[in-house]
């Protein structure tokens, strides 16, 4: 649907393979489903990006 966005938020120890990895994923769901996509490694506590998630 119009405005639907897929977010990863990965809960582990960011990395260069762990970032490439991510980003390939992201690509793939971008891709085959015609969505916006994000990722990032999880905050440290939700207040960091939480709102972004929750909707606004």
């Amino acid at each position: 649907r119009p405005g639907d966005y897929v977010a990863i938020m990965a809960y582990v120890d960011p990395s260069d393979a762990h970032e490439e990895a991510l980003d390939e994923l992201r690509t793939a769901i971008r891709d085959r489903y015609r969505v916006a996509t994000t990722v990032g490694f999880g905050p440290r506590f939700l207040h960091s990006t939480g709102q972004l998630h929750k909707g606004g």
